[in-house]
């Protein structure tokens, strides 16, 4: 199944946001917001979301600055 993530294109073998997420090391990543298909997903429900063909995620990271 092919997804994108930020514009980039994968190839996933499983439909579970939790597996491609903990494979691109970002399940525990502090900071981070999602989007899939432009619907935010919250994070108490990543565990449960299952990934569609062509689905595309926008994950965007909260930085400090001034």
């Amino acid at each position: 199944m092919t997804i994108y993530l930020n514009g980039k294109k994968y190839t996933v073998d499983q439909n579970s946001l939790e597996h491609f997420l903990k494979a691109q090391f970002l399940w525990e990543k502090q900071g981070i917001a999602l989007a899939i298909n432009d619907s935010i997903v919250s994070k108490a429900n990543w565990k449960n979301v299952l990934l569609y063909e062509n689905d595309k995620l926008l994950i965007i990271t909260a930085t400090q600055g001034g």
